[in-house]
């Protein structure tokens, strides 16, 4: 429901015992610009004792959705179109339903990755979802084998890649042209030097690792580990809805 009237074109999810650390939209958006993929997080812990943890989900490989189906929380950053896509989360499921959807993505061939910080933090002291599931487990992972059993097993493998970067020749997915420029991340020493195109020869000027600037599409492609694509974020303006104004009550007679 809370998707069906968002209009941002991104989304994430929140459970009730769990908390965001301020830094996880900066963090996440700017891993999606990175690698155009939705985007996960490790996480603190605060068990019942009080005790605080930290864990590290593992790098994102493809089909270990189906292998390992608890690959991260459901906390993650993504496109509000790749929700649509995949219909959403299964309303009809009473627990790992976030499993189900993640499955259902991979499926698809959207892609995840890793951010690697603590974004969020796991409240075991509330909740009540997590033990509830666990009795259910044998038959929750009995209707997922139903499902995307052919994935499960290996017959069937999922579109996403490996590596977490686009085609240098695409943005967006759209196909363009090599001397097309596309806004990079240039990943180079931190020192000021001379960056020139090595397929191109076109002199980008002095920058530093961690800049951000446009390079023809040519020269990311013939250098791809230098020249990191970002991927492009929908920047449309919602017009926001002003609320009449209050009445403005002139008279102790009003009042009464």
């Amino acid at each position: 429901m809370g998707v069906a009237h968002s209009v941002a074109p991104f989304v994430t999810f929140l459970d009730a015992d769990d908390m965001l650390t301020p830094r996880f939209l900066e963090a996440t958006l700017k891993a999606y610009q990175k690698t155009g993929r939705y985007i996960y997080t490790d996480w603190i812990s605060l068990n019942k004792a009080g005790v605080m943890e930290t864990h590290e989900t593992p790098e994102f490989v493809t089909g270990d959705v189906f292998r390992k189906p608890v690959q991260h929380a459901v906390n993650i950053l993504m496109k509000r179109d790749w929700f649509d896509k995949v219909h959403g989360f299964d309303e009809t499921m009473d627990s790992w339903e976030d499993v189900d959807f993640f499955m259902r993505l991979g499926r698809a061939g959207i892609c995840g990755a890793r951010a690697a910080e603590p974004l969020f933090i796991y409240r075991y002291t509330t909740g009540q979802r997590r033990e509830k599931g666990e009795t259910q487990k044998a038959a929750i992972i009995e209707a997922l084998n139903k499902k995307f059993g052919e994935y499960i097993s290996g017959t069937m493998a999922c579109g996403c890649d490996n590596n977490g970067t686009k085609s240098p020749l695409t943005q967006n997915g759209v196909a363009v042209g090599k001397d097309a420029l596309i806004r990079v991340i240039y990943n180079g020493p931190p020192g000021q030097m001379s960056v020139v195109g090595s397929a191109t020869k076109t002199i980008y000027g002095y920058r530093s690792g961690g800049e951000t600037f446009y390079v023809k599409a040519a020269d990311i492609q013939a250098a791809p580990n230098k020249f990191v694509v970002i991927a492009e974020i929908s920047e449309e303006k919602i017009k926001t809805i002003v609320p009449p104004p209050p009445p403005i009550i002139t008279h102790e007679e009003d009042i009464a």
